[in-house]
């Protein structure tokens, strides 16, 4: 099943809070949303959430991740802004896995520029997935053609390309680091890179958060 409904919900209290190969996996296939459901609390992949501590962001979140089927990276509601930045611009989010695994995509809560955007995997800079998003929508949930693997330990960036900024942000968001079961994203895991067709995001700016949810299954 569709997280949208999920995400929708969370936004409504408040702002809704990566070797594998080095193969590109380029998808040619129109947008789709394809039906995606969660495994149940205790079959195999069943992990437990790392404790975080409290903060000004709100109390922790479950305990318990379900990721045979697929999982996402839960993080907690914060103030969004949109940004006035126009320029060229791929923002992202530095993520480790705990385990070997494929990641599927990412849901992702876009600012104002409500034009074509392109959903990328990384991994030491070198790209090993996108796939291009048409719809409109605030909300977006952007799976790879085909899900990419990934290693445990390994850091990898899931980001995505706007050609006229316009991108959601929280600053301050990842002053500590933060766990949800299998996902860890370090301080000043959110980056950025300013450029005409994007690229590798690197830049910290505030610790902030750019709103981007990986997809994990392993």
């Amino acid at each position: 099943m569709s997280r949208l409904p999920r995400l929708l919900a969370t936004a409504a209290v408040a702002a809704l809070v990566l070797s594998g190969s080095a193969q590109a996996y380029d998808d040619p296939a129109p947008d789709r949303v394809p039906a995606h459901h969660a495994a149940p609390a205790d079959a195999p992949g069943t992990a437990p959430a790392a404790p975080t501590p409290e903060s000004p962001l709100g109390p922790p979140g479950p305990r318990t991740v379900s990721c045979a089927e697929g999982c996402e990276f839960v993080t907690r509601p914060a103030p969004e802004v949109a940004a006035e930045d126009v320029r060229p611009t791929e923002v992202g989010v530095r993520t480790v896995f705990d385990r070997p695994g494929h990641v599927l995509g990412a849901s992702l809560l876009r600012g104002p520029h409500r034009g074509p955007i392109t959903l990328r995997l990384w991994r030491d800079g070198a790209l090993l997935a996108e796939r291009a998003w048409t719809h409109p929508g605030r909300m977006a949930e952007i799976f790879f053609a085909t899900p990419v693997p990934v290693e445990a330990g390994r850091e990898y960036v899931i980001s995505y390309y706007t050609p006229y900024g316009g991108y959601l942000t929280s600053p301050g968001y990842y002053t500590a680091p933060v766990t949800y079961g299998p996902f860890t994203a370090p301080v000043g895991a959110g980056v950025l890179h300013h450029g005409e067709g994007g690229g590798f995001p690197t830049e910290n700016h505030g610790d902030s958060t750019y709103w981007i949810n990986p997809e994990f299954r392993g």
